[in-house]
């Protein structure tokens, strides 16, 4: 899955923000999940799946208080509204 976002810029965006709105403290992670199941019965494949998954997530410090706020949208608009929920 191509994005087509720096995840360099996108994580600056994002604690620049926090930093802005007060944090003493942020981190961004980006995650990208993918999982595969095969159940069999008998040698016999009854049922396959794939899932993924990829979203971001932001923890901040605030007046000695954790914040933390996720979403599965990697945008840069995205990246200063979670940091503002954070």
């Amino acid at each position: 899955m191509d994005t087509g976002i720096d995840p360099r810029q996108f994580c600056d965006r994002a604690l620049s923000r926090a930093k802005d709105r007060g944090a003493s403290y942020a981190d961004v992670r980006i995650v990208r999940q993918q999982s595969e199941a095969i159940q069999l019965r008998t040698g016999k494949v009854e049922q396959l799946s794939r899932d993924s998954s990829f979203g971001f997530g932001v923890r901040v410090i605030v007046d000695g208080a954790w914040g933390f706020a996720c979403s599965p949208s990697v945008t840069p608009e995205e990246a200063e509204r979670i940091a503002d929920e954070a």
